[in-house]
């Protein structure tokens, strides 16, 4: 059928298909169906024994599928922040086109609601907090998740210049946490420690202090 045939709408059923939003299962009378958002639906109103073209079935589709991403990225934001990379991996791995996907990112990113920098500064104190790491290693946490560089390096030098924000607090806590550890060593715990990214100095002089050993003279 191309785009000037049209179709006639047989029946109009709501569900609740488990995804943001109510939608409306529209049968054919080609026998083919679609789903529509609720809210699509809202702004442009058919019904029973309505007759659509192709074309406008197609820009039912493309609006109900826009609302539904947009109602999952706001379901996800309302959970946590995102970047905008992690946030487009989300949202098509969900199934949703990646044209649609872009427009949703856009119109989020121009809005406010998702933002890099702020989801930046939210992730490196939380990883701090629950997972500390030098300077190194949270700006490439950062990157993987799709932060750029700039942006990074930013926000982990804003926050670790904060007060309340102290790298080498969080570096002793995390150092006394794997001394405790059964066979643990000053040698074992300054490795543990560089694999996080502290630098050698930091981890030399916290485990002497915490020890009474230089990891560097014990073998």
């Amino acid at each position: 059928m191309d785009s000037g045939e049209s179709v006639q709408i047989e029946r109009m059923v709501r569900r609740k298909r488990g995804r943001p939003g109510e939608e409306i299962e529209v049968l054919l009378s080609d026998a083919s169906s679609f789903f529509a958002s609720l809210q699509a639906w809202q702004r442009n109103p058919f019904h029973e024994g309505d007759t659509l073209t192709m074309d406008e079935v197609a820009t039912l589709r493309a609006a109900s599928a826009a609302f539904a991403a947009r109602a999952r990225a706001m379901a996800l934001l309302a959970r946590a922040d995102h970047s905008v990379f992690r946030m487009r991996q989300k949202l098509v791995g969900r199934g949703y086109d990646s044209s649609i996907v872009e427009e949703v990112l856009t119109d989020l990113t121009r809005s406010g609601l998702l933002d890099d920098a702020r989801f930046a500064g939210s992730w490196v104190r939380e990883r701090i907090r629950r997972h500390p790491e030098g300077q190194p290693a949270l700006i490439a946490g950062l990157r993987q998740r799709g932060v750029d560089s700039a942006t990074a390096e930013s926000a982990v030098s804003t926050v670790l210049a904060e007060d309340e924000i102290s790298l080498e607090d969080a570096a002793q806590t995390l150092a006394a946490r794997f001394l405790r550890a059964r066979g643990s060593t000053a040698v074992s715990v300054s490795t543990k420690m560089m694999r996080r990214g502290f630098s050698p100095a930091l981890v030399r002089r916290i485990v002497a202090e915490l020890t009474g050993k230089d990891p560097a003279e014990t073998e």
